[in-house]
């Protein structure tokens, strides 16, 4: 398959093993692993390892999860494929209920997140990792970064959190946000939206980590 040729810089290897694993949508996908002759970029230390991973969406298709790791140091990056042909696209969803919580989240490496109304983004960066999920898993990982983040604004940081438990519970709405350049990330519902991004907007685009807006606009 053609989408895989920018990996061939990792340099040649061999396959050492094909298996299958149960994924998340309780669907047996086939894993393909190979052992590439090329040198880790933390530890420079051969070989490093690449698996490929099919996963079949129900409603969406076909995606493809990919992972380079290097046994010795522990160094992992993986990032998703969507196997149909995407444009840059933006995802829009609009939580108003408990029952969002069940949406999935299809997040690659290129995708930036953001929730308005929490002034809460992430942005894709150098060891920026994708994964599938749902919406309570979005909030959860956001969440998690707020409660870790070393700020003086306690207020702030704590209003932050009890916002997140609100629009967990359904007691106040927001939006989730999703742009992504390459079109690889997806949010998989009814109440989805989508459109093309628009050459402005995607150079508008960061890279970096989560990041917040501790001006949060209040209902």
């Amino acid at each position: 398959m053609e989408r895989f040729a920018f990996h061939t810089f990792l340099g040649k290897g061999k396959a050492f093993s094909v298996g299958y694993t149960q994924n998340l949508f309780h669907k047996f996908s086939q894993v393909f692993a190979l052992q590439i002759d090329s040198s880790c970029p933390a530890c420079s230390i051969k070989p490093i390892y690449y698996t490929t991973v099919t996963i079949d969406v129900p409603y969406f298709g076909e995606i493809i999860q990919t992972a380079v790791f290097c046994k010795k140091c522990g160094y992992k990056h993986s990032d998703i494929i969507i196997t149909a042909v995407n444009e840059p696209i933006r995802y829009e969803y609009p939580i108003t209920s408990e029952k969002d919580m069940f949406v999935r989240v299809v997040r690659s490496s290129s995708g930036t997140i953001s929730i308005p109304e929490i002034g809460a983004t992430v942005e894709p960066g150098p060891i920026s990792e994708c994964f599938v999920s749902n919406i309570e898993g979005v909030l959860e990982r956001i969440k998690n970064v707020t409660e870790d983040k070393d700020t003086e604004n306690r207020e702030k940081k704590k209003e932050i959190v009890e916002r997140i438990e609100k629009i967990r519970n359904g007691k106040e709405k927001a939006t989730l946000i999703i742009d992504d350049p390459l079109g690889n990330s997806a949010i998989i519902g009814k109440k989805a939206k989508k459109r093309k991004l628009t050459d402005d907007e995607i150079k508008k685009l960061k890279t970096g980590m989560i990041v917040f807006d501790m001006g949060v606009r209040k209902k």
